[in-house]
């Protein structure tokens, strides 16, 4: 929604309409964006969710709605949401996969966290730097080598950089362990082609002899 601007129909009561027309463009533009809002946040939740959705005329009705389903102030789900940040890893997950799955886990962490007005929220930057460096902590033991100096160079460390770095390392691990094709296998192909009778030859014993021949004519031509 900021991406577009809208985020204030999250927020903000609808403008009301005055007597006179002057406003009238204003409250048609809004109207026409907060459906497009009601749209986007409709089409995130799960079908079970949608008929309690239907009573509300606003995003923001919407969006107050659905933080009383999904935000609480609860110690115990806090609780269990940081033990599952700690057991999640990457296993036998590709990287793509297992940063959904941490994504959508810290997701359910983050939207508990109240709003911070200061500019750069140190506490905002400390939870995302916290959770990049249990992301990387999270890699299977082949990735050892990119883990350590990923978070050796943790000063500047940002999640879309760990993606981007250990995407590239599956990459390359990936490419290493494609079987090579068996040289015996090479060479016994190349015999076998050199070795092979000339075309329109035959390798049949010779009737008179009882040697073969490769040849298209008998031992006597």
């Amino acid at each position: 929604m900021r991406g577009h601007g809208l985020y204030f129909h999250l927020t903000d009561d609808p403008p009301t309409v005055v007597a006179d027309p002057s406003n009238a463009n204003a409250v048609q533009t809004w109207e026409i964006n907060d459906g497009k809002v009601m749209a986007a946040m409709v089409n995130s939740v799960k079908q079970s969710m949608l008929m309690s959705l239907r009573k509300f005329r606003t995003a923001k009705a919407i969006w107050s709605h659905l933080k009383e389903q999904y935000v609480q102030d609860s110690g115990a789900l806090l609780d269990t949401l940081m033990q599952q940040t700690h057991a999640i890893e990457h296993n036998d997950m590709t990287i793509d996969e297992y940063y959904s799955a941490f994504d959508r886990l810290v997701g359910s962490l983050t939207s508990m966290i109240g709003d911070c007005t200061a500019h750069n929220c140190p506490a905002h930057q400390f939870i995302e730097k916290f959770f990049v460096y249990r992301f990387v902590m999270g890699v299977r033991e082949e990735f050892d080598s990119i883990r350590k100096r990923l978070l050796h160079d943790s000063s500047d460390l940002t999640m879309t950089r760990a993606l981007s770095d250990l995407l590239a390392e599956e990459t390359r691990l990936r490419s290493m362990s494609a079987p090579p094709m068996s040289m015996s296998h090479t060479v016994l192909a190349a015999s076998q082609r050199y070795n092979a009778p000339p075309k329109g030859t035959s390798s049949e014993p010779c009737k008179h002899c009882g040697k073969k021949k490769y040849s298209s004519k008998n031992c006597f031509s």
